[in-house]
């Protein structure tokens, strides 16, 4: 069946009575549950368009993902976690062709990763600190927007280019995170993941989590049965929103969309210069941008973001390349200011 993948995050569609409830898939929650009880209190075969019998109850939300359908500009009726997962044989994400497939018997990988366990998906992943391979327990999380490492000694050791004071929510509430670039990746003796971004969180108790931004780049077989990652070469195109590479520019600014007030500043990254008319909370317009998208955050992060072309990085080396955005803050209701900002470095 078909997903969206606002973020990289898999958003599962579920339509009953003609209306379509959007479901967050992670793999690093234990349980299913849902904040609407009366339109949609389980999950069934018929709702995933499969042969295979099987009826999931769902839980009474045991926290607030207000917060996390504000980030994804997608309203959230609940989440699927591994008990959902749990019921089939294997599970295998296309996040190139934006599908989702249940108890595949063909799927042909190029690399296995044992998991050590199934519920929650762990296994060993390892990370480059000073030229030696530090190896950690893995959560493997498709609700975790990028990988994660927990080791603030690691973080100050090394000298990766860094953005710094991104607000994320998490199940315990919104909190700020540090995101590192070049860091290499790498299951040790199976695969290198080559060198990735990945997030500095103390709060978890794991070495390591493999998260959507890498995981996307791969077709993925969750095996239950077999107890095995399973990943496909899968390259696709690069995703505004979605990926966070080392190359790219951004105006420093995190929007949300709130279900009364539409798009409005939620966070200014650290060191980035704005407009003083962009404060928190403020609600701001971005010109000719669909807003009815599932995957509206996608296009956000395209709006106020540039990736330099490589054709043009090819041209000429040690040429900065700068963009100007167009934002509009509403501060009325025939009150707005048009504003142009210019990107900037992600990483520094």
């Amino acid at each position: 069946m078909n997903i969206y993948l606002p973020m990289n995050a898999v958003i599962i569609p579920i339509v009953r009575n003609e209306k379509t409830h959007y479901f967050f898939l992670d793999t690093g929650f234990p349980i299913s549950f849902t904040i609407d009880q009366q339109s949609v209190s389980s999950i069934n075969n018929k709702d995933l368009g499969i042969g295979y019998n099987f009826e999931l109850q769902l839980h009474k939300n045991p926290i607030d993902i207000n917060p996390l359908s504000e980030m994804l500009m997608v309203e959230l009726t609940g989440f699927l976690g591994m008990d959902f997962v749990s019921q089939f044989d294997n599970m295998v994400l296309d996040y190139k062709e934006k599908t989702i497939e249940f108890n595949q018997m063909d799927f042909k990988p190029d690399y296995v990763i044992p998991l050590k366990n199934i519920n929650p998906l762990e296994t060993e992943l390892s990370i480059v600190s000073n030229e030696k391979h530090i190896t950690g327990k893995c959560l493997v999380d498709t609700g975790a927007y990028q990988s994660v490492f927990s080791n603030n000694d690691i973080a100050t050791d090394n000298r990766w280019n860094s953005a710094n004071g991104f607000k994320f929510p998490t199940p315990s509430g919104e909190q700020m995170f540090n995101l590192y670039a070049g860091i290499e990746v790498s299951c040790e003796g199976i695969i290198d993941f080559g060198e990735q971004v990945m997030m500095l969180n103390q709060d978890i108790p794991y070495d390591y989590v493999l998260g959507a931004n890498i995981l996307s780049q791969y077709k993925c077989c969750f095996n239950i049965k077999d107890k095995q990652l399973q990943l496909q070469k899968n390259p696709r195109e690069f995703r505004y929103g979605a990926d966070l590479t080392e190359d790219l520019q951004v105006v420093g600014i995190q929007l949300i969309k709130e279900k009364k007030y539409g798009l409005c500043v939620h966070n200014i990254l650290d060191g980035f210069e704005v407009p003083s008319e962009l404060e928190d909370g403020i609600q701001v317009w971005l010109p000719d941008h669909p807003d009815d998208d599932v995957e509206m955050v996608n296009n956000v992060w395209e709006a106020l973001s540039y990736k330099v072309p490589d054709e043009l990085k090819a041209k000429a080396e040690n040429v900065v390349y700068i963009d100007t955005k167009e934002v509009v803050v509403i501060l009325g209701e025939e009150d707005n200011k048009e504003l142009d900002l210019e990107t900037r470095d992600l990483f520094w």
